[in-house]
């Protein structure tokens, strides 16, 4: 097959007599060539220079030779071609070499080179769009409203040309999504190409403004019903919307009914999501588990999933396995959080309120051993220490209803100690206070330490005069 396409490219290149080689347009010739030059570069020289020698004054031509170059990442070529057009009579004059070497600049870099050769290429020819969406395009992020600017002076000579979606992909390559979003509204939806729906629906995407961007690609997804990243929208929106059912159809479409979709770590992510929603639990946690194994690089989406696996199977009820994969998830946090492990105890305390007797005791006492292990963690933190010791006071009430053992009292003991040596305390700290030493008055009055309750009636008067147990204790009322 390749022997005979070269063959063909052989007759088309130098079977043609002078007479039929004039009749061949341009693009016929500059398509042969650059199959040639992008397949066997190595070997194409022959062939260029004999298409050359007969288009030496062709400025499309040979600019078209340069592009082929370019495509091949041969700059140095490329730039040879460009030179030869531009010395061509009128060649400094036609905007076709300035554009070529403006892209030359382009892939080494060079942007004010770059824009300077489309300037030109504009100033020869005034009516062809792609000088202006050149120079927009890498002025888009030193400078979008450069580049803004430059495409409403081609608005101006060509306004059928669709510059808004120019402008807005501009601004969203500079992340300027709020900008991007208001050039895209200017546009019908229905004027609009795949890729353009795409990062329309994307920038409100990535706006949080979730409807809208369901909105967009919904009706990408309606006119392009196999675009992977429509579908994918849809999705991610929906789930985000907590509209479970629609997410979940347009997962089946990304994942079953879409062409040459990538699918990705996150798209396993949002599927967990998905039915968790729908408290489908089994399916969840085999989705989280897929996006770990398809990506387990991930850090973001890997936490995520850990995360998750271990709260669907507490929403199922599995404690065990909930409580181990949180501790794995545990482990692999490079820095845990406080809520990390209240969210831990709060497994146990779940667990516990479905047992009775010495079972449900013993949860509650793995609850408080959690809370132990975060005031180890955050011992030099005074909120998260107080957050734990309230906590565990509690639990310690749980496990004491009637107030018997007072089981509490070393945990009020230290909430109290805490609270009290912070310089500045905020309502909820007060409200603690005021519990905390109740608990202490009581303890000393049932051990018949009036002097000292007394000292905790007076200290929960300072913060609340009103406060009818200490007035009536003290005698007030």
């Amino acid at each position: 097959m390749k022997t005979i396409k070269y063959l063909f490219l052989g007759a088309l290149l130098f079977g043609y007599s002078a007479t039929a080689m004039a009749q061949t347009d341009n693009k016929s010739i500059i398509d042969a060539i650059s199959i040639v030059i992008k397949e066997n570069p190595a070997n194409a020289e022959a062939q260029v220079k004999e298409v050359v020698k007969k288009n030496k004054k062709n400025i499309e031509v040979l600019c078209g030779i340069g592009r082929a170059y370019l495509d091949i990442e041969d700059t140095q070529k490329a730039r040879q071609y460009a030179d030869m057009a531009m010395k061509v009579r009128g060649g400094a004059q036609h905007a076709l070499p300035h554009i070529l070497l403006g892209d030359i600049y382009a892939v080494t870099d060079d942007g004010g080179n770059a824009s300077m050769e489309y300037e030109q290429a504009i100033i020869f020819d005034k009516m062809n769009p792609e000088p202006y969406r050149k120079y927009a395009q890498i002025n888009s992020k030193v400078s979008p409203e450069a580049s803004a600017a430059k495409l409403e002076e081609l608005r101006k000579v060509r306004p059928d040309y669709p510059v808004d979606v120019i402008n807005a992909t501009i601004y969203m390559r500079a992340n300027n999504l709020a900008k991007a979003v208001e050039y895209y509204d200017k546009v019908n939806k229905a004027d609009m190409e795949s890729s353009d729906l795409v990062n329309y629906s994307l920038c409100e995407f990535l706006s949080s403004n979730f409807e809208k961007s369901r909105e967009i690609a919904s009706f990408g997804a309606e006119k392009f019903p196999r675009h992977p990243a429509l579908n994918r929208l849809v999705f991610f929106n929906s789930t985000n919307l907590k509209d479970f059912d629609t997410a979940l159809t347009y997962a089946d479409r990304l994942f079953n009914r879409s062409d040459s979709a990538k699918i990705t770590s996150t798209d396993y992510l949002y599927y967990g999501h998905a039915y968790n929603g729908k408290q489908d639990y089994d399916k969840a946690i085999e989705m989280f588990r897929k996006s770990i194994e398809i990506n387990p690089d991930a850090k973001s989406d890997v936490l995520d999933a850990m995360s998750n696996i271990a709260n669907a199977y507490r929403e199922k009820g599995d404690y065990n396995n909930a409580i181990t994969e949180h501790r794995n998830y545990l482990g692999k946090l490079e820095k845990v959080k406080n809520t990390d492990y209240a969210a831990l105890a709060q497994i146990y305390l779940d667990w516990g309120a479905g047992l009775t007797g010495s079972e449900q005791t013993a949860k509650l006492e793995d609850a408080n051993k959690v809370y132990d292990e975060m005031i180890q963690k955050f011992a030099d933190d005074p909120n998260t220490l107080v957050f734990a010791y309230n906590k565990k006071t509690q639990i310690d009430n749980m496990l004491d209803p009637n107030v018997e053992k007072f089981l509490a009292l070393p945990d009020y003991t230290k909430l109290i100690e805490i609270i009290e040596a912070m310089p500045e305390k905020s309502n909820t700290d007060r409200n603690r206070l005021v519990t905390a030493y109740h608990y202490l008055a009581h303890y000393n009055l049932v051990n018949k330490n009036e002097s000292v309750a007394n000292e905790y009636w007076n200290k929960i008067l300072s913060i609340d005069p009103t406060y009818a147990p200490a007035l009536d204790a003290l005698g007030r009322k």
